[in-house]
């Protein structure tokens, strides 16, 4: 983004507007507005995104969340369907891949394929999970992690990028930290511990990485 007033006073009130969208989120957890209050948080960033499309690749982070607001509208807004938000996830760290560009990309294939075998392998036989969905939600975030260390190691100019997608990570471990008790036969003080922050950490997270994406195009 140019280094000008103008520039700083959008992008200032930009965060200052997702900023107050992460309060009223959690206000709106307890009323029928929830989701619509989310999709309209991540609608707007979407919109500031597109100032910035022109940018070097931008137009792959334009196309993360065009994803991205298919996969909530799937997963917030209709419930019915979670497979189709999960892959519509999946295509969104593609996009996001495709935008970082890592010069590594051959060893970061590797390592996100060996990452996703992992999960898959503790999923599949300590935690006996039989389901489809959850193994391409594993798939989704092995992506996810790795485009997050991409982006660190890229430098300087994608470090709100990895930021962002750090914060997406917090998100999606509390998602699957809140799933996973359901999978889980024994408690302890420090497990439900985990669960209850999760309800709270999944919309503390989310919103503050989507603007931080946003954003990220700009530099």
């Amino acid at each position: 983004m140019k280094d000008n007033a103008l520039s700083k006073t959008v992008l200032i009130g930009f965060a200052l507007i997702e900023l107050a969208s992460t309060i009223l989120i959690f206000i709106a957890d307890k009323f029928s507005i929830f989701d619509t209050m989310v999709l309209k948080s991540i609608i707007l960033c979407f919109l500031f995104s597109l100032l910035g499309y022109k940018k070097d690749r931008g137009h792959f982070i334009v196309l993360g969340f065009i994803g991205t607001l298919v996969a909530d509208y799937f997963l917030l807004v209709r419930e019915d369907n979670y497979l189709v938000g999960v892959i519509s996830f999946i295509v969104v760290q593609i996009m996001y891949f495709l935008y970082i560009k890592p010069k590594h990309w051959k060893i970061s294939l590797i390592i996100r394929g060996s990452l996703f075998v992992l999960i898959s392998l503790i999923a599949g036989f300590a935690l006996k999970v039989n389901d489809v969905t959850a193994y391409f939600a594993i798939f989704y975030f092995s992506n996810l992690a790795m485009n997050a260390i991409d982006s660190f190691l890229m430098g300087e100019k994608y470090l709100c990028l990895a930021i962002g997608l750090l914060l997406f990570m917090g998100c999606d471990l509390s998602v699957g930290f809140h799933n996973l008790s359901s999978y889980i036969t024994y408690s302890s003080n420090i497990i439900d511990g985990i669960v209850k922050f999760s309800q709270l950490g999944m919309w503390l997270f989310y919103v503050p990485s989507q603007a931080l994406i946003a954003i990220s195009i700009h530099f």
